[in-house]
């Protein structure tokens, strides 16, 4: 146990990022808590806030869940500063290390990391436009079919750049929904039923089969139908463009868990490595960034729907050992 513990402890991120971390054990008694948490919790104690009891029945509730996919998220605001508590579990022995997060000072860091990655993804495109044009500026006796092609391929780079910036409106949102958006009742089912419909047409070009099984005609949730839509038209247009023609994108709706929807969404395509599960949903994130650009992808669609789904309360894993293809499993709050 001591080992496990000094090795969570130095994990390199929490010093990077001056993370809190605190470690209880499987009857919710605290075993462990970091400097930067000790600091934390004497600052909210001054405010008459008991973070440790706070965060205790937290995992009690997490505890009772009858079905859970860890990390497990919640947003919470005390004295004016918004924290994200990530749950997570380890099975042997049997304890769950919880982070908390400053939102303020996590969006810095971030803010910091994406401008970098934003101008990078900028200028391929950029660059390649300006060449397409210079070319045939400075060549004005270029054959019309010549003329077309560089055009045809500025168009391209043009409509890969209004991607980038359509999916970087959406990933504000998902990040920072509580400025932009507003949750009201919906139906779950009707969203994911459009969703397909409307990406039929570029299944059936791809030569991919994309079902629905399960599902009952209503599935009301508390949400925002916009965000919501994007979750499942990223995961399945991830499926079709990573899948080949006579594979299928499955979407299937397993039941009502403990107040949570658990839904499954699945392809029998090229499947993503194990390596990489741990960084699937950050932004950017390419396994390929050749394959990515030629399927069209921003490196975006994943970290979206992260960030989507803990808008809404919910998580989003992995499913390690499926193969081949890749499988997500989702767990959105049912309305009471």
């Amino acid at each position: 146990m001591k080992r496990l513990i000094k090795y969570i402890v130095r994990i390199k991120i929490l010093k990077i990022y001056k993370l809190s971390l605190i470690i209880f054990n499987s009857k919710g008694r605290v075993i462990y808590k970091n400097s930067a948490y000790r600091l934390l919790n004497d600052k909210l104690s001054k405010a008459s806030i008991d973070l440790d009891n706070i965060l205790k029945n937290h995992l009690i509730e997490i505890l009772s869940l009858e079905k859970r996919l860890y990390p497990l998220s919640y947003r919470l605001t005390l004295e004016g500063i918004n924290f994200k508590f990530l749950f997570a579990a380890i099975k042997f022995p049997k304890i769950f290390p919880v982070l908390v997060i400053d939102k303020e000072r996590e969006n810095t860091k971030f803010k910091q990391e994406i401008t970098r990655n934003i101008s990078h993804e900028l200028k391929t495109p950029l660059t390649s436009i300006r060449g397409y044009i210079e070319t045939i500026l400075g060549n004005p006796l270029m054959e019309q079919e010549l003329k077309r092609h560089f055009l045809d391929r500025a168009l391209k780079n043009v409509e890969r750049l209004e991607e980038l910036i359509r999916d970087l409106a959406v990933l504000d949102m998902a990040s920072d929904g509580s400025r932009y958006l507003k949750k009201k009742k919906c139906n779950l089912s009707q969203i994911i039923f459009n969703t397909v419909k409307n990406l039929e047409f570029r299944a059936e070009q791809a030569g991919i089969d994309v079902k629905l099984t399960g599902f009952p005609e209503e599935l009301p949730m508390i949400g925002d139908p916009r965000l919501l839509e994007a979750v499942f038209i990223n995961l399945i247009e991830n499926g079709i463009k990573y899948s080949r023609p006579g594979d299928s994108v499955s979407v299937n709706y397993l039941g009502v868990y403990s107040g949570y929807y658990e839904i499954e969404v699945y392809d029998t395509g090229l499947g993503i490595p194990e390596e990489y599960h741990d960084k699937i949903f950050e932004r950017f994130f390419r396994i390929d960034s050749g394959r990515s650009r030629k399927t069209g992808g921003t490196g975006l669609g994943l970290s979206i729907v992260k960030h989507a789904i803990g808008f809404h309360n919910g998580t989003i894993g992995i499913v390690k050992s499926y193969a081949p293809g890749t499988k997500f499993k989702l767990q959105l709050p049912a309305a009471d």
